[in-house]
């Protein structure tokens, strides 16, 4: 029983120290006036993340390309397909002539997929797919 109540007394003690080392921090904040400290500017990686509101369809269509295109083609800037015969995502974006409303039909159209696609795009997420993919497209 003593041994615990000299363990119970270090504990208490140990706490008590801590109360004040907190203390002192929290005095000492208040007086320096509270300054925050600067936030690292973002990478260009985070702000390429956070590029499209959320609520866009731009926004989904690029989550659905990294999510289920990217296995075979680029799907952002300077990047290189991973699998060499699927094109680019900006090339296909900057072929001439093509409209957002093109590029959504001929995704709609799955005969026109080549025999190397083994899924479907869902029709509910065509003319967002489309409408990221012209975001690639160069000025």
């Amino acid at each position: 029983m003593i041994e615990i109540k000299a363990v119970s007394s270090q504990f208490a003690h140990g706490a008590s120290m801590m109360r004040s080392t907190i203390l002192s921090l929290a005095a000492l904040a208040l007086a320096s006036g509270c300054a925050e400290i600067p936030r690292p500017a973002a990478s260009a990686s985070t702000a390429e993340a956070i590029r499209f509101d959320r609520k866009s369809p731009e926004w989904r269509g690029e989550r659905l390309a990294k999510y289920r295109c990217a296995d075979c083609h680029s799907v952002d800037h300077g990047e290189t397909s991973p699998v060499p015969d699927a094109p680019s995502f900006g090339a296909i974006a900057n072929t001439p002539g093509l409209s957002s409303a093109m590029l959504a039909q001929w995704l709609r159209d799955h005969g026109n997929y080549p025999d190397e696609m083994y899924f479907e795009i869902p029709a509910e997420h065509v003319d967002d797919l489309a409408a990221y993919m012209v975001t690639l497209r160069r000025n």
